[in-house]
């Protein structure tokens, strides 16, 4: 069983992907670019112009936080081909399905550790609301980093439930519901060569004859 390519499910997936990935992935550049814009003029007012910068460079330490979590949530777009494993158990396991179910309870204990993570920062920001905190010497409020860091914990748990879902199905079930962002599984692409080419071999078989 598979869901139909057109349904709008998958549609609706899609476009969820699309505008959420694109966000974030090009909140990252933009950080990035913060990052080295802001460290490039501290230099210059520190050893050119000597003046301060007013604690300009306070928003650096926000920012390298944030870049982290944007490109978790880029490498976790990208599903199994994007996370970066170090697998120590399954050389010592043979069955496909063992393996596939200690993956299972590794992205349960991940998803249950970003939903306490999120209700925590989700009472955080909502403390830093209520108290007004803000940047020292800029009074920029600081809940608005809190709150992106949030968005990222978010994401990171919708897409890591994908994962869990493909691993699940696709290993203990036999198909594929929850593939909606355009990832085909390499094993569907390597089972359709086969017929292709048995085609043509039963073809030049029947041409010799």
């Amino acid at each position: 069983m598979k869901m139909k390519e057109d349904s709008r499910t998958l549609r609706a997936f899609r476009v969820f992907d699309r505008i959420a990935g694109g966000i974030i992935e090009n909140l990252g550049g933009i950080l990035v670019a913060m990052v080295w814009l802001i460290v490039l003029w501290c230099v210059i007012c520190r050893y050119l112009l000597h003046r301060s910068t007013g604690g300009l460079d306070e928003f650096n330490n926000y920012f390298l936080s944030l870049m982290i979590w944007t490109g978790a949530v880029t490498t976790s777009r990208k599903f199994e081909n994007g996370h970066i494993n170090i697998d120590f158990i399954s050389p010592y396991i043979r069955s496909g399905k063992a393996k596939a179910l200690i993956k299972c309870m590794w992205q349960l204990i991940a998803i249950a550790t970003m939903v306490i993570f999120g209700s925590s920062t989700y009472s955080y920001m909502r403390y830093l609301m209520k108290r007004g905190s803000t940047m020292n010497g800029l009074d920029f409020p600081i809940w608005v980093f809190i709150a992106v860091m949030l968005v990222c914990v978010i994401l990171l748990a919708i897409y890591e439930t994908l994962f869990l879902l493909n691993l699940f199905f696709g290993k203990f079930l036999g198909w594929m519901p929850y593939y909606p962002f355009g990832f085909i599984p390499k094993k569907t692409e390597e089972t359709k060569k086969p017929k292709k080419d048995e085609a043509k071999s039963t073809d030049k078989e029947k041409e010799v004859r």
